[in-house]
């Protein structure tokens, strides 16, 4: 009897859930993104030091003065929104998401449809009629700035139900920005609540309260002392009373992440006397909107000097602080990406990648490997690729090359090529004919997999894996005028 009221309990719940669904929602296709773990995951240790090993890990993988030119231009990037007259980019790009993005197809925070009246109030805060009637004007994020393509926090998600949609694919969230990163202001919103930002890595609307206007002197102080970077994760930045060496509140002024940058604040020198801290610049926004450059405290163990030595171990002690973390599309969360994961990776290098993943796919010397068989696309990435400082690349994702790494197989164990990458999930199929639906194998976070991972699991995509859309390797660092840039 009391197995039977269970079960009438079961039924009722799903036909409860049932309606509750968004129209166009098929709840029971939600179980295709079932969490595994990849049997990857177990057969390779999940530690970056093991592979920085066998790849030679105090071994420069740019002289010192080339990786002194790299950190030079990477500071041209970075500060570039300060540079002189920062040229508006065209208006159908900063309005891009009006024009591409419907709101009938897309679901809200609510999981219901966007509402036309609801997302014409969006395009009415947007003030397209004034853009371009105010010079760009510097500034500086006081905190982390997530960019977005419309001014709203409200997500914009296509249909739940596929496989690779839903949370946490917001395709209004453009990326993050943390702090202390030098913008251009070229636009707000007609409520003033949002300002729409540029810098040479990626542009958004972000709320104008994560920003503080800076001037000439700002700028020369600001950039006239040496840089440090982070080199962890949720590092609290204390503000200090460098007088009297005392705390100036009871909570962090600012959290960092792996690549923030900040201007050293104690001469140049790392540590502070008698301290495991480290003095550096904050930036803060006064009443007035303007910034302020604080003093603020930085805990030692996740503070260096910029740029960082370029070897094996130093790239696997940074990306081991990102090991385990969860996806984060977008930078929502404070998480990273694919390819957010590895442009922080090598910021603390002097390294500049862009943002997205194709175009990280195409830096330094490429490495073709289309149309070549899966084994083939092994042995030539094993065979011509830099541990460490190769970008494993395909359509829409992006990965770090670690080298080659003994795997058992059921015959023999055989090198194969392993990668370090922030991954949502593996494409997986079910069911067959009229009734077959794509879903995903969710990992969910950064790891060390082969180029094969998943395999082993019932219904992938393809025998061969991610190995299947493996279209090339792109090896830093960027070519210098006049060298070959492929292969």
């Amino acid at each position: 009897m009391n197995r039977i009221f269970r079960i009438l309990i079961c039924l009722t719940a799903l036909v409860s859930l049932a309606a509750c669904a968004p129209k166009g929602v098929d709840v029971t296709r939600f179980g295709l993104e079932d969490a595994v773990v990849a049997a990857d995951l177990g057969t390779f240790p999940q530690d970056l030091t093991v592979y920085a090993e066998r790849a030679g890990k105090d071994t420069a993988l740019m002289d010192p003065e080339r990786q002194g030119g790299e950190d030079t231009r990477f500071d041209e990037s970075f500060f570039a929104a300060w540079g002189g007259t920062v040229s508006h980019l065209p208006k159908d790009e900063v309005f891009e998401a009006v024009k591409n993005v419907d709101p009938a197809k897309g679901f809200a925070e609510n999981l219901r449809p966007w509402g036309k009246d609801r997302w014409q109030e969006l395009v009415s805060n947007c003030f397209m009629e004034s853009y371009g009637g105010t010079p760009a004007r510097p500034a500086i994020t006081v905190g982390t700035a997530q960019l977005r393509r419309m001014p709203t926090d409200a997500p914009y998600f296509l249909d739940p139900g596929k496989g690779g949609e839903g949370f946490p694919f917001d395709y209004l969230q453009n990326s993050a920005l943390w702090v202390g990163t030098p913008v251009a202001v070229i636009h707000v919103s007609r409520d003033r609540v949002w300002a729409y930002v540029q810098t040479r890595l990626v542009s958004g609307w972000t709320r104008a309260a994560n920003l503080a206007a800076v001037d000439k002197a700002f700028i020369t102080a600001w950039r006239s002392r040496p840089m440090a970077v982070l080199v962890q994760d949720n590092v609290e930045l204390i503000v200090m009373d460098k007088k009297t060496d005392a705390v100036t509140g009871s909570e962090p002024a600012a959290v960092g992440y792996i690549g923030t940058i900040l201007p050293l604040a104690n001469a140049g020198s790392l540590r502070v006397p008698k301290s495991p801290h480290v003095y550096v610049n904050l930036p803060l926004r006064a009443s007035d909107g303007k910034a302020i450059m604080a003093t603020a405290l930085a805990p030692m163990y996740g503070t260096r000097k910029k740029p960082l030595h370029l070897t094996p171990l130093n790239v696997a002690l940074v990306g081991n602080a990102m090991m385990g973390q969860p996806y984060g599309w977008g930078g929502l969360f404070g998480q990273r990406d694919c390819s957010a994961a590895m442009h922080d990776l090598f910021a603390p290098f002097g390294v500049w990648l862009p943002r997205n993943s194709r175009p990280q796919g195409q830096m330094g010397t490429r490495l073709d490997v289309a149309g070549l068989t899966p084994d083939q696309k092994e042995e030539k990435i094993m065979r011509e690729g830099t541990p460490f400082f190769s970008l494993v690349s395909m359509p829409g994702h992006v990965g770090l090359y670690l080298g080659a790494y003994p795997k058992p197989g059921e015959k023999e164990t055989r090198d194969v090529p392993v990668m370090f990458h922030n991954v949502w999930g593996l494409r997986i199929d079910s069911g067959s004919g009229a009734d077959k639906r794509e879903g995903r194998a969710v990992i969910g976070k950064a790891v060390v997999t082969s180029l094969r991972p998943g395999v082993e699991h019932e219904g992938i995509s393809s025998p061969a894996g991610i190995l299947d859309r493996i279209s090339g390797l792109a090896i830093l660092p960027e070519p210098l005028p006049g060298e070959r840039g492929g292969r």
